[in-house]
């Protein structure tokens, strides 16, 4: 019989280092709206496919993260969000059985909004995204029934819903429930991806809790509603077999937008996508090549919405499929990510470029990484 790796063991003594620096931090000049805590998440991974690794024990994860209470003093977005705390935190987490599904080691930055906020207690909702290695991925000779994560190196997203109790001057204990997401977004074959939802419970120190917030900053330019135009083209790459060659997948899209307000904007459109995986396979099938270029190719009316943050935007789309082709998985279509760009959108009006990077899926099920880049007229 296999000994048991003690992992409880290593993480409460990794939680007693933690807590030990955290103490010693409170002796130092910290920064005052710096905070610094440490996160123990206990759950399990959840099946999501009939072939599914064996889940031998619960997912157990420990964290140190970073905070920042966000001001208007330098930026101008977290007035508008209710001063959301920004964050980074460091993990790693056990996945329920070592020997198929190994370990996650990840970084990660958050923002975490607050739906209450009062002197000594808050409720707050946030969301991250990052990058994790994974120490026991697919491997086709070492370890062939890990059909969850294909690659080393995986995006790793987490969702939460923390409660806060100021507990002493400096230090607050939060907990709630929290759900991580592992996946490489489809580069690499197999790649059904892990969700782990777990209890959380954590410490905090920080420096000055209840710093005074600045008010909306009042001289910024009116908002220009006018309906204006866009345009955006994208480009990734897909697998469609075990350590198969990747294949790229071209997307162009056109549309309207319109800012709703200062942090706002909702646009409409169409999409053409283009997948020359899909083509390749079908020249083996299809009597013609012009055949398997139209089966290869899709088009989707496109609704989307971005929340702006100063330089960067959270981008939120959806679609549906106009008409059938081959491989689809959904009538719907879905894409969320990030966008660049040069400038403070929530400060200009004009012309604006920007560049981005988002995960394109068949409503839920991940099909591709996508990088684009694109302008507002």
């Amino acid at each position: 019989m296999t000994q048991r790796r003690p992992y409880i063991s290593i993480l409460l003594r990794i939680i007693a280092v933690c807590v030990c620096f955290l103490i010693c931090l409170t002796s130092g000049g910290i920064k005052a709206q710096v905070g610094h805590g440490v996160f123990i998440h206990s759950g399990s991974i959840i099946p999501n496919n009939v072939v599914f690794p064996e889940v031998k024990s619960p997912s157990l994860a420990v964290e140190y993260r970073y905070t920042n209470e966000t001001t208007a003093k330098k930026m101008v977005w977290p007035a508008y969000y209710g001063y959301p705390t920004l964050g980074v935190g460091v993990i790693a987490q056990t996945m329920g059985n070592d020997d198929v599904l190994g370990r996650a080691y990840g970084v990660m930055p958050s923002l975490t909004f607050h739906l209450i906020r009062k002197e000594k207690f808050s409720l707050g909702l946030g969301a991250g995204l990052g990058v994790a290695a994974s120490d026991r991925p697919y491997d086709k000779l070492d370890n062939p029934t890990n059909n969850i994560i294909g690659s080393p190196v995986n995006a790793f997203g987490m969702s939460h819903l923390l409660t806060q109790y100021q507990v002493a001057s400096h230090w607050q204990l939060q907990g709630g429930i929290s759900v991580h997401h592992y996946s490489n977004g489809n580069l690499t074959s197999p790649n059904i991806g892990a969700n782990l939802a777990s209890i959380t419970l954590g410490l905090i120190y920080q420096a000055q809790p209840n710093a005074k917030r600045q008010e909306k900053p009042d001289d910024l330019p009116e908002v220009n509603k006018r309906i204006k135009a866009f345009v955006r083209v994208g480009f990734g790459l897909t697998e469609k077999q075990l350590d198969g060659p990747k294949y790229p997948a071209y997307m162009l899209s056109a549309g309207v937008s319109r800012r709703m307000s200062r942090i706002s904007t909702l646009s409409t459109g169409f999409e053409i996508v283009y997948n020359e995986q899909q083509r390749r396979f079908l020249e083996h099938v299809e009597p013609t090549a012009d055949n398997a270029r139209r089966q290869a190719t899709r088009y989707v009316w496109i609704i989307s919405h971005e929340l702006g943050f100063g330089h960067l935007s959270l981008l939120t789309e959806g679609g549906l499929y106009l008409g059938k082709h081959y491989g689809q998985r959904s009538p719907f279509s879905s894409k969320v990510g990030f966008l660049a760009y040069p400038v403070n959108i929530l400060k200009h009006n004009g012309p604006t470029p920007y560049a981005g990077i988002a995960v394109r899926a068949y409503f839920g099920e991940a099909e591709l990484v996508e990088c684009m880049v694109g302008v507002r007229f």
